[in-house]
């Protein structure tokens, strides 16, 4: 019987250190959300009008540390996305750069249809803080846009400010413009 323990306790003793690494994953998680209607966001032109809407669903997936669920990184986009050139001024009209779905990892887990413009790619560095009775936010900053969220356990709601005053490369849309939920 001494015999059988000696085998049979590092087997649990290695079944239970492989648990343990497992469910800490490396220290970090992710969370997937997901738009059920479609959004929009605007690209400038040159001069700082609206050129071009973009709209479809928005998804987001996003890393985050699970001892104190700082958000470590985010990836963003709209998934079946149409675009329409509105009349400017200037009449310069630039198409927004879309992607296969097929190229975004976890495509089938959300069911992202082709075309997706992916506006937020790994690696981005968030900052994040509290707002009030636990609803959290959280901000990312681009070479030429930012993108605010504010979210709780349920749903998330978004929105990008151009922060390009000189070329306008930013991306806008109106306050609240992206409503997501956790799936």
């Amino acid at each position: 019987m001494s015999r059988i323990a000696g085998l049979v306790y590092p087997v649990i003793i290695a079944a239970s250190s492989a648990l343990v690494l497992v469910s800490c994953g490396g220290g970090q998680h992710y969370e997937y959300w997901k738009g059920s209607i479609a959004d929009s966001y605007y690209v400038l032109d040159l001069y700082g009008d609206r050129q071009l809407q973009v709209t479809g669903i928005p998804f987001m997936c996003v890393k985050y540390d699970p001892t104190d669920h700082s958000i470590l990184d985010v990836e963003f986009g709209l998934s079946g996305v149409t675009q329409q050139y509105l009349e400017t001024e200037n009449g310069i009209h630039f198409p927004e750069p879309t992607l296969d779905a097929g190229n975004v990892s976890y495509a089938s887990r959300l069911g992202l249809k082709s075309p997706v413009a992916l506006l937020l790619n790994w690696p981005v560095a968030a900052s994040s803080g509290q707002v009030n009775n636990g609803v959290q936010m959280f901000t990312v900053t681009t070479d030429n846009s930012t993108f605010n969220f504010v979210y709780n356990s349920v749903e998330m709601d978004g929105e990008v400010t151009n922060t390009d005053e000189e070329y306008f490369e930013g991306r806008e849309s109106e306050v609240r413009a992206f409503h997501l939920m956790k799936e």
